[in-house]
């Protein structure tokens, strides 16, 4: 249910400047500068770079081995699959320790009114995911973008 996916770049707008925070969609890199308010810039191969200036980080996210997409079904919207509707939801989560991810945040969702943001909400407990550096290191504490896709295919396969 959650995967990678093209990130919309209106959902970055609604993305707060925070000094010291990384913006990775999960099985690609990209970048963001710690800020002071001032204008930056950043390119990588998806996101988005946050306003400020310094030195860019560069991560790459990926789903932990033991992420078990098995168990989000249960949190399908139960009137957007009675109507036969499939959805997406934006998550800015921060990565910690043993995989975990904590304080996550509803970026957006698409179609909108059907639930799927409330549902990727309920699916943190069960997120694991691995943030790296570029040299391969392990990183902790940073923010990440999950994608949560939400597919009637997934769901009959329970």
């Amino acid at each position: 249910m959650n995967a990678a996916a093209d990130i919309p770049d209106s959902i970055f707008d609604q993305i707060p400047a925070h000094a010291g925070n990384a913006l990775v969609d999960t099985g690609a890199p990209s970048v963001s500068g710690a800020g002071d308010g001032s204008s930056g810039t950043g390119e990588g191969s998806s996101g988005s770079a946050e306003s400020g200036k310094g030195m860019a980080k560069v991560y790459t996210a990926s789903w932990a081995p033991s992420m078990d997409f098995s168990k989000d079904n249960k949190f399908y919207p139960p009137g957007a699959a009675a109507s036969r509707v499939e959805g997406v939801a934006w998550l800015k989560c921060k990565v910690v320790r043993r995989d975990r991810v904590r304080n996550c945040h509803l970026l957006g969702e698409s179609p909108r009114g059907y639930g799927f943001g409330k549902a990727a909400l309920k699916t943190e407990p069960g997120l694991r995911i691995r943030l790296h550096d570029r040299a391969g290191r392990r990183v902790f504490d940073e923010w990440t973008i999950v994608t949560s896709t939400f597919s009637l295919a997934d769901l009959a396969s329970d």
